[in-house]
């Protein structure tokens, strides 16, 4: 049977869109910027500005992807959205190495990672909530 006070923890994380409204806003622009920007070197490799300017464009975004998918992972594990090793390995794998290479990058990984953490945590919370009604 599980403790009371983490049964109430769930149902708080479950409770508070705040934490999932900002993921979610950080990751859509992750997200846009990855595919804004392979479009850009696409386009600049197409007209042939060649590796002088895709180049930089190149480390500039991979920085900040990365950058922005390390924030979403901290923020989404101090608020217990990452609770499981399954759950770390995914967003570890999914949206901050897949979601960095080239051509890929251009999917919104990070914002249907996000989406689904969020889809369950909402059911952890349900459940949780009924949990408590029980006793």
């Amino acid at each position: 049977m599980p403790d009371v006070s983490e049964l109430n923890r769930q149902v708080e994380a479950g409770r508070s869109p705040a934490t999932f409204i900002l993921a979610m806003m950080l990751a859509t622009f992750k997200d846009f910027i990855d595919v804004v920007f392979v479009s850009l070197k696409g386009l600049l490799g197409f007209t042939g500005f060649g590796i002088a300017i895709a180049l930089p464009l190149v480390i500039i975004t991979w920085a900040i992807s990365l950058f922005l998918a390390v924030f979403i992972y901290f923020m989404l594990r101090n608020q217990g959205w990452l609770t499981g090793i399954k759950s770390r390995i995914y967003f570890g794998l999914f949206a901050v190495i897949i979601g960095s290479l080239p051509i890929v990058s251009a999917l919104p990984i990070t914002s249907i990672f996000v989406y689904w953490k969020w889809h369950s945590v909402k059911k952890r919370a349900e459940l949780a909530e009924r949990r408590l009604n029980m006793f």
